[in-house]
């Protein structure tokens, strides 16, 4: 059963995309139909990005009234 959702801030670094999505940030490859959680904090967060290399995903979260990365 396919699940509609509603995919916010992605970034593409070669054949890896990361999104928001449910307020958790999220990893998939162009060519693969799953993607994986990355993070379950149950905080807004915004703006996910790959490294360079895109081994690494740093985001920006909101915690106790402040953005922090």
């Amino acid at each position: 059963m396919a699940v509609d959702a509603y995919l916010r801030f992605p970034h593409i670094r070669d054949k890896t995309i990361v999104f928001v999505a449910e307020n958790d940030v999220w990893v998939t490859g162009r060519d693969e139909r799953r993607a994986h959680r990355v993070s379950a904090d149950h905080v807004p967060v915004v703006s996910p990005r790959l490294s360079p290399d895109g081994r690494l995903v740093a985001w920006s979260a909101r915690r106790y009234r402040a953005n922090e990365v």
